[in-house]
């Protein structure tokens, strides 16, 4: 977390966040961190008692409100570059015969999940279809496991 706080840091800086109190960027910075302003007015060092007010305060200030806007942008920016990076490492990793089988597999894996190629695909089925599947489900609750298991076997699924 520490990292991606130094993120943020080193992007209000970039975006001239300097016009800002030390109080005010730590309330930047503590509000990009879990987008709660509140609680991130007691991070920064505001009154517990007024915490609410003065986030309110301080997210209708029109410097404040740009300078989070400004460093978020380039906080995600920077994470999609981040990501892309992860992502080359992982295809280099996964190319290279000289690495393990082992390293190979995981960096095909991380990439897997980067590109989403893990999760199942949607399915849409049409109103008609619905009854097919109901008179399927209902079906297969009828069955045995032994049953059902060499019903699947004979229709490959």
């Amino acid at each position: 977390m520490s990292t991606q706080l130094n993120a943020i840091a080193g992007a209000l800086a970039r975006t001239g966040a300097t016009a800002l109190s030390p109080k005010r960027t730590a309330f930047v910075t503590e509000y990009l961190r879990d987008f709660n302003g509140t609680q991130a007015a007691i991070r920064a060092g505001y009154s517990a008692h007024c915490a609410q007010e003065t986030a309110s305060r301080l997210l209708s200030n029109a410097i404040i409100s740009g300078a989070i806007a400004r460093a978020a942008e380039e906080s995600r920016t920077e994470a999609v570059m981040v990501l892309r990076e992860a992502q080359e490492i992982a295809t280099q990793i996964a190319r290279d015969p000289e690495r393990s089988a082992r390293d190979r597999l995981a960096a095909l894996e991380l990439l897997s999940r980067f590109n989403g190629w893990d999760r199942p695909a949607r399915i849409e089925v049409a109103a008609e279809d619905a009854t097919g599947l109901a008179q399927l489900r209902e079906m297969a609750r009828a069955m045995t496991p032994a049953e059902r298991a060499e019903w699947l076997e004979l229709h490959a699924l």
